[in-house]
């Protein structure tokens, strides 16, 4: 199974992705992670004064859905909140996830 995770960067974005294994030896000699669809979480101001997250492609110049993040350019990783991870699992597959009830 393909985990979810979040990651924030030394340039202060904060990505949510898949990570997967390195599919080239491009980086052998490099720490890191290889991300799957990366998005950025971006903060948006709506109506009302309200803020909503966003989540934006984090690579736009290319077709290809992966990339590699080296460790040294990673300052924490952490798991996503559900809501979060739900919308962007959403986004990515195109497909509407069925919600939980509690109780």
């Amino acid at each position: 199974m393909i985990s979810v995770i979040g990651l924030k960067l030394m340039t202060g974005e904060e990505i949510i992705a898949k990570v997967g294994t390195p599919t080239s030896d491009e980086w052998a000699n490099e720490s890191g992670h290889t991300l799957i669809d990366p998005r950025i979480i971006m903060i948006q101001p709506a109506q009302g004064g309200q803020m909503h997250l966003v989540l934006i492609p984090y690579i736009t110049a290319t077709k290809k859905t992966t990339c590699f993040i080296p460790s040294s350019r990673i300052v924490t990783m952490f798991k996503p909140d559900a809501e979060i991870e739900t919308g962007y699992l959403e986004q990515v597959s195109g497909l509407v996830l069925a919600q939980t009830l509690n109780g």
